[in-house]
């Protein structure tokens, strides 16, 4: 499924706080969505959590601070309770990789869950509130940018529409009108 152009791989199940997890024999990898890095745009730092916690469905598990100095970090919750027992290295020094590769390499943990039958509590990609919840979570965001936008005196131009947020936050912004010459 996708919304706008974010992938929302059919294999994978969602929470409505950006992440999704992924089973893998006895454990569940986390990651963050699609959207959540598109959202964010160029990743900052991933504030990970220590291998032994142990973590509750729905707890907030570990943040994602985005490059633009407007934009909170995101906090992501735990999708399963259980205990954590890996998490992504790789991202200490290279956060960029989940911009890169939200689904593969840019998973953030490994949890060995305490109940794997809490994956029933999330959304899977044929749950059309999936897709209902994402639409309004990118529409949300986009009435965010343009407030930004403006307070920033970025925004409005004339005939301009607002551009969407790059995966490398490469915000194409659009050229503003030339002033009206005083007659």
């Amino acid at each position: 499924m996708k919304v706008y152009r974010y992938e929302y791989p059919p294999e994978l199940y969602y929470d409505q706080h950006h992440s999704y997890a992924r089973l893998d024999n006895d454990l569940v990898i986390q990651g963050v969505t699609d959207l959540a890095q598109g959202m964010l745009g160029e990743i900052l730092y991933v504030e990970l959590p220590y291998v032994g916690r142990k973590v509750r469905q729905g707890e907030r598990l570990f943040s994602v601070q985005p490059m633009h100095e407007l934009m909170r970090a995101r906090r992501i919750h735990a999708t399963v309770s259980g205990e954590v027992v890996t998490v992504n290295q790789a991202l200490a020094d290279e956060p960029y990789i989940i911009n890169e590769d939200p689904y593969d390499t840019g998973w953030v943990v490994k949890i060995k869950p305490a109940d794997l039958a809490e994956v029933e509590n999330l959304l899977q990609e044929s749950n059309p509130t999936l897709k209902e919840w994402a639409a309004k979570e990118l529409e949300a965001h986009r009435l965010e940018k343009l407030r930004l936008d403006r307070a920033l005196g970025i925004w409005p131009q004339r005939t301009a529409e607002p551009q969407w947020i790059d995966k490398k936050s490469q915000v194409t912004l659009p050229v503003p009108a030339p002033a009206p010459r005083a007659t």
